[in-house]
């Protein structure tokens, strides 16, 4: 079961990291090639975007926490820990901060300070939500080793415990 949680948290990550990576290219070369083109295309992948991570983020922390309720090593809570910090960033980003400024864009005051606070606000809380994805994506390569480390580990030692002692300068 283990196995199978491991394989479910570090796909979800994965997913997730490279839509937010994703994302971010393909927004920034947009407003590269022109601001208006930009401003039209931009909201439209932030809006399908949304469900998307909030989809594989939900996936990321069930696995995440299922795994740490299973097997009890540090490294699985901060696991869950960044996993969970990714997912309420993006429940903030889609819950607070994205319709306001859906509804700035619908009632044409896009160019206003007050969306402009509010992309602000997006940048940080998308930040957030990519460092910490990338922290537990990062993590994920020691979470995925413990039980194959352990499990080597104690063969090592059964295997010491079974050879014959070093001879020493009395025997």
């Amino acid at each position: 079961m283990n196995r199978l949680l491991s394989i479910i948290a570090t796909i979800a990550v994965a997913l997730w990291l490279g839509g937010l990576a994703t994302l971010m290219l393909l927004v920034s070369g947009l407003f590269a090639r022109s601001h208006e083109l930009g401003a039209n295309v931009a909201p439209v992948l932030f809006e399908r975007f949304a469900y998307y991570h909030l989809i594989v983020g939900g996936v990321a922390i069930v696995a995440a926490i299922f795994w740490r309720l299973r097997d009890a090593r540090r490294v699985l809570t901060v696991l869950a820990i960044c996993t969970g910090i990714g997912l309420a960033s993006a429940m903030i980003s889609e819950m607070l901060i994205t319709p306001k400024m859906q509804q700035l864009r619908r009632d044409d005051l896009s160019g206003g300070s007050t969306f402009q606070q509010l992309h602000r606000a997006s940048e940080m809380v998308y930040g957030i939500e990519t460092l910490a994805i990338l922290a537990a994506a990062g993590l994920l390569p020691a979470c995925s080793g413990g039980a194959a480390g352990r499990a080597s580990s104690a063969r090592s030692r059964s295997e010491e415990a079974w050879r014959d002692p070093e001879p020493t300068a009395a025997g």
